[in-house]
């Protein structure tokens, strides 16, 4: 019983963190679109806070790998 309750959990979390995901992108969409309209500055295909964000969460990736608490069992 407590494996599918941590299962459940791991499902909503990386359901959260998807739709984080998902929201930061469409943020970083719009106001770089804003500022190449405006002239001012290059299209930046990745800001600086998506991609600490990503580091970090390979980081936890990995540490989870390694533990043994993702991957094969």
């Amino acid at each position: 019983m407590g494996r599918i309750i941590l299962f459940f959990v791991l499902v909503a979390v990386v359901g959260l963190a998807l739709i984080t995901v998902i929201i930061l992108l469409r943020v970083l969409a719009t106001s770089a679109a804003e500022v190449s309209k405006a002239g001012r500055g290059v299209d930046v295909p990745m800001g600086k806070t998506f991609s600490t964000i990503a580091y970090l969460l390979l980081l936890a990736l990995m540490f989870g790998v390694v533990t043994g608490w993702l991957g094969a069992v």
